[in-house]
């Protein structure tokens, strides 16, 4: 089976239109998002989850979202806290649980959600459950907390981990965030840190073979030593939106993922 790998969206749905079918014409039917994708409740985000559905669904997809940073996090606490399986926002379309395991086709996967916003200094934090231009906000909720990190790593090893941020260590992304090109805070380029240190505590328990991750908006292929076991561990980022290796695909029995280049084709329109 074929499993599509989908990076950041923020809520773009010019973008979906153009990159569901990508996956269709490959015929795959089960889609994996690594978050940023756009969870907000009100009119807008209700809308964009619906019409996004409606695609999947018409196109024979379903899509299951692993929550980023960039999210109404006081909605999805209230719809996953209590879930054990994915939650079904509306048909063709899923949210998992912040951590989550599950297994298709042989291959055991674990998804642990969210990350810190190091562009936090430009929003507003929430207040509310369902502020007025949600997108414009950071919610405290958005981070991993020490004990999801440790409730990851308990579960032990898995074949695949997905998460929005990346385990703490990878040299592409240190590399290319260290001489910080945005102009970031300090404090909040340490709460980013700290994220990915969180990250790593859980991926030492989980040492899969392949971990997916988005946040960072460009593409990362980097194997890096497995921690806890004899191996190495494929670091595979997607790019987001308007970006050329925002997709990606895992085949479940050759265990190997690609990169997929959106511009091969037409362009996007709009």
């Amino acid at each position: 089976m074929l499993v599509g790998l989908w990076g950041d969206i923020h809520g773009d749905y010019t973008w979906v239109r153009h990159a569901l079918p990508v996956f269709a014409a490959r015929g795959i039917t089960r889609v994996i998002q690594v978050g940023d994708f756009g969870i907000y409740s009100g009119f807008k985000g209700s809308k964009f989850l619906r019409k996004t559905a409606k695609l999947a669904t018409g196109l024979g997809i379903d899509l299951y979202v692993v929550p980023g940073n960039h999210e109404g996090w006081d909605m999805i606490n209230d719809l996953t806290d209590e879930a054990t399986d994915f939650v079904t926002l509306w048909p063709g379309l899923h949210i998992a649980p912040r951590v989550h395991r599950w297994e298709w086709e042989g291959v055991s996967f674990a998804s642990l959600s969210g990350a810190p916003s190091v562009d936090r200094w430009w929003r507003t934090q929430a207040q509310a459950v369902d502020p007025v231009g949600a997108r414009d906000y950071w919610f405290e909720a958005e981070a991993i907390t020490p004990g999801q990190a440790m409730q990851m790593a308990e579960g032990g090893r898995a074949d695949v981990m997905i998460g929005h941020d990346a385990p703490e260590g990878v040299a592409t992304i240190e590399q290319e965030i260290g001489h910080n090109p945005h102009g970031f805070r300090v404090a909040d380029i340490l709460y980013a840190a700290e994220g990915r240190l969180r990250m790593a505590e859980a991926f030492r328990g989980v040492s899969p073979d392949l971990f997916v991750h988005g946040h960072y908006h460009f593409k990362v292929d980097e194997e890096i030593r497995s921690p806890g076991r004899d191996g190495w561990t494929r670091i595979f980022g997607l790019e987001c939106n308007n970006q050329e290796f925002n997709l990606g695909v895992f085949d479940t029995e050759t265990r190997k993922a690609e990169h997929i280049s959106i511009f091969e084709g037409n362009q996007p329109n709009g």
